[in-house]
């Protein structure tokens, strides 16, 4: 059986962000360290910024002519440790990074249920998570499933 459509979405995302290198023409390397846990441990790359995406809200429309949607909120989360001088600046970058890569209008991604077309919306910067010594960039991404017939 198939993964679930919500996981074959987060695992689309997450297959992406490790484009994220300065070699590719971004700001960063956080695609140097990608989870798809929130307490999944370092993949022990040494990165200064890490990813990690979730899934955050789920609503599925109605049947349509095309077959069913699935609208999906994922976080990407870039943490940036707090013990490099500049991290609040790095987080900044990380956050570009991301909206860069899912820019606005969306990019399609293939997914074994047919495609999903995924945008960057909205970020939030976060202070002292649970405790964490880390600058923390909240990125929310729209991410629109659409099954195949």
């Amino acid at each position: 059986m198939a993964d679930a459509i919500t996981w074959q979405a987060v695992q689309a995302v997450a297959d992406r962000l490790p484009l994220i290198t300065v070699a590719n023409g971004y700001r960063t390397n956080a695609g140097n360290s990608v989870l798809t846990e929130q307490l999944q441990a370092d993949p022990g790359r040494g990165a200064v910024e890490r990813l990690s995406v979730h899934l955050d809200r789920i609503a599925r429309e109605p049947a349509t002519l095309e077959g069913e949607d699935w609208t999906l909120q994922l976080i990407v989360q870039a943490d940036v440790e707090s013990n490099v001088a500049n991290a609040q600046q790095r987080a900044h970058a990380v956050m570009a990074d991301v909206f860069d890569l899912f820019p606005s209008g969306g990019i399609e991604l293939p997914i074994d249920a047919g495609l999903v077309d995924v945008e960057a919306q909205t970020a939030e910067f976060l202070t002292r998570v649970d405790g964490s010594n880390a600058s923390v960039a909240q990125i929310r991404l729209q991410a629109i499933v659409r099954l195949s017939s």
